[in-house]
């Protein structure tokens, strides 16, 4: 991937970031129990990366990623 040109890169950076936002390069990744939110990471944002989008380096994305979205507020 590091000698293509374009160069392909493995965008894991998307914690804490709203879903929506990047809805077009990720899909929810679903889990048994609801991810509850944390001090760092709010409501209907990423919590974690299950895979990560593959693009190229001008941000043009060849396979969506999977992320894990919280769904519910800690109380």
């Amino acid at each position: 991937m590091a000698i293509s040109i374009p160069m392909v890169v493995l965008d894991f950076d998307v914690i804490g970031k709203e879903y929506e936002d990047i809805r077009d390069r990720f899909t929810k990744f679903t889990t048994q129990e609801p991810a509850a939110a944390t001090p760092e990471v709010g409501h209907k944002c990423v919590l974690l990366v299950a895979w990560p989008c593959l693009q190229l380096e001008n941000e043009a994305y060849l396979a969506k990623g999977e992320v894990i979205v919280v769904s519910e507020t800690k109380h």
